[in-house]
């Protein structure tokens, strides 16, 4: 459990404005630009057997694991993402994003010096290929892959809006975490409060809905949280991104009911210049 939820907090990390009146948004990178990322999430699982299940609480119990137990954990990593020049016959722009640093946790998982290459289209998300700078099976790289891929999905959506409009984003994302498949149906809800100088400023809604399997376990969730979005319109990217969330799940098998609560608290600081 806890090298899921390392892995998922690891994993878990934007048009020039026409008027005042309407923006027009969206999401990508840029050719010849740095990204320097800073992200930090803290964590608190909250894991608790049903009532129901007395003789499996007396035995955890008497093995010194109490009912419920807490497990918290703070993460944090930085990285830095260079873009390449645009490539007018194929459209598309050469990406690598090198991890400079990860705590304890995550460097299980992505050690400073790894790097992801890949390649973007003009104001779209990198999809990623290849790594480097890591000794890992080529399932295990397959798999980060993957992961990379489908986080790469969240976006923004791609239209003009006005102080005091709202648009919903629906995604669809598959992440491979520790040999589990966690599928989610992510909805976001971006709420444009007001334009300030070059700095658009957004409350955030979220929802999801969870779909994982652990030998043959199927495991169900929902989850909900708020936050608020500082997006560049110069970059076309988000410089400040915050959410707080909680995902709920409940794990039935045999007589045995587990709950679990988990509580994140997610920050984003991105810093865009040309190279």
């Amino acid at each position: 459990m806890k090298n899921f939820v390392t892995g998922f907090g690891c994993l878990f990390i934007l048009s020039f404005g026409f008027s005042q009146d309407a923006i027009h948004f969206t999401m990508g990178l840029l050719p010849n630009n740095r990204y320097d990322q800073s992200v930090t999430q803290k964590i608190r699982i909250e894991l608790n057997l049903d009532s129901s299940t007395a003789v499996m609480i007396a035995k955890m119990e008497a093995n010194g694991v109490k009912n419920p137990t807490v497990q918290e954990q703070e993460t944090s990593m930085v990285a830095t993402t260079i873009s390449g020049s645009l490539n007018k016959q194929t459209g598309k722009i050469p990406v690598t994003m090198t991890i400079i640093k990860s705590d304890e946790n995550l460097a299980r998982v992505l050690t400073p010096e790894t790097k992801f290459h890949g390649t973007s289209r003009l104001n779209e998300m990198p999809a990623y290929d290849s790594i480097s700078g890591i000794t890992l099976q080529e399932n295990q790289k397959q798999q980060m892959l993957k992961a990379m891929s489908s986080l790469s999905q969240i976006n923004l959506p791609n239209r003009s809006l006005a102080p005091g409009q709202s648009d919903t984003l629906h995604t669809p994302i598959n992440i491979p975490v520790g040999g589990v498949t966690l599928k989610m149906d992510y909805i976001t809800i971006y709420h444009l409060k007001s334009i300030r100088e070059k700095t658009a400023l957004f409350d955030v809604e979220a929802n999801f809905v969870l779909n994982m399997e652990v030998k043959d376990l199927p495991i169900a969730g929902y989850g909900s949280g708020a936050g608020s979005m500082e997006y560049d319109l110069e970059k076309h990217y988000p410089a400040v991104y915050k959410l707080k969330y909680k995902i709920i799940m409940r794990i039935a098998r045999e007589g045995l009911v587990l709950h679990m609560n988990m509580i994140s608290d997610l920050n984003s600081i991105s810093k865009v210049q040309a190279l």
